[in-house]
């Protein structure tokens, strides 16, 4: 196995601000993620461990992800990293948690399967430390402007999903993960109005849900629907 591939990747995702997801090129449920936060820090990520209908197998594999400081969420396993962490480190815990947490052979051939940019566009980016609602705002303006795709606004340590936007029929819907079903709302992509709903949601997820202001925020673009061009 390549630690030098997944490097590649941790850089990649580092550039884009976003996910890059590698897989074993004959098991795609061996795969390894990388996602940036916009303040550089790390989520690393890796599939749920599987051994048939050997249960021992499957907790031995459990038990040394969570050993590593891998925490389990929703259909995968997850260890936050600082920005501090040099990329080097961070491809071998990948590799290891492959063959160990997995079961990936050393000689896996990883293949590239997926790219979910933070950042699109030409205009740059704010800059790592500045507060979420910045963030938000160029993101939501990035995709209005590209006219088409969504994305999803993720945060915390581990991450977990805070929000999602789409694009579609020339107007951007908003959708925090609320327990109401009416939170939900629609905008014209106009800038003014795509940045008052970026302050809105920034609002909503500060205030009512009373999310962490200060918690690392995940941001990646996508395209809508499967067979779609990537947003890159």
């Amino acid at each position: 196995m390549s630690v030098a591939r997944i490097e590649q990747a941790v850089q990649r995702a580092i550039e884009v601000r976003g996910v890059v997801m590698l897989a074993a090129r004959e098991n795609d449920r061996q795969w390894c993620a990388v996602c940036a936060a916009v303040d550089g820090s790390l989520e690393l990520r890796v599939g749920e461990p599987s051994g048939g209908w050997r249960r021992r197998e499957k907790r031995a594999r459990e038990a040394w992800l969570q050993a590593h400081g891998f925490i389990q969420v929703v259909d995968a396993w997850s260890k936050p990293v600082t920005s501090t962490s040099s990329t080097w480190s961070c491809a071998q815990m990948l590799d290891d948690a492959l063959r160990e947490g997995l079961g990936a052979p050393s000689d896996v051939d990883l293949i590239e399967v997926l790219v979910h940019p933070g950042v699109i566009g030409d205009v740059a980016p704010p800059p790592p430390d500045a507060p979420h609602v910045e963030h938000i705002r160029f993101a939501l303006s990035a995709l209005a402007r590209r006219g088409r795709g969504k994305l999803s606004v993720e945060g915390g340590r581990p991450s977990s999903t805070w929000a999602w936007a789409f694009v579609s029929d020339g107007a951007l819907l908003l959708s925090p993960e609320t327990p109401a079903d009416d939170d939900e709302w629609t905008v014209s992509l106009a800038e003014d109005e795509v940045v008052g709903a970026a302050d809105r949601l920034t609002a909503l997820l500060h205030g009512q849900l009373g999310l962490d202001p200060r918690a690392p925020l995940f941001i990646s673009c996508m395209p809508r629907e499967p067979g779609e061009p990537p947003l890159l």
